[in-house]
């Protein structure tokens, strides 16, 4: 992850609560790093909570960046000093941490429930 300058096109954000002020969350479209052709981006930005900073995070491809982005934005809103963020008047912020290891025992649980043989 690095942080830049370059002005970024952001496409979607979700608007989170912390007390009184907003935190707001943007986040841009993977796009193949023009740079490095085996690699692509994706930017984000939280502003309303420490350093305004555009974030770019990187994946061997757009999904990779994407799944990157979303559990660095978790980890940056998670580990915010003096936050006490909600969203939709709760403390999931909707921002799962869906890379490295989970301990919570819910992660990719197989069912092998009857009918779930179509090989996926």
């Amino acid at each position: 992850m690095v942080v830049t300058t370059e002005p970024q096109t952001f496409h979607i954000e979700r608007v989170l609560q912390n007390g009184e002020r907003t935190v707001t969350v943007r986040l841009g479209l993977p796009r193949p790093n023009p740079g490095d052709p085996e690699e692509w981006l994706c930017a984000f930005q939280i502003t309303g909570i420490g350093r305004q900073a555009v974030h770019l995070v990187s994946g061997v491809d757009g999904f990779a960046a994407l799944f990157a982005a979303l559990g660095t934005i978790a980890v940056h809103l998670r580990t915010a000093p003096s936050a006490e963020l909600s969203w939709l008047g709760t403390s999931d912020l909707g921002f799962p941490i869906i890379f490295g290891p989970r301990s919570d025992g819910d992660f990719l649980q197989r069912t092998d429930a009857p009918g779930d043989d179509d090989g996926v």
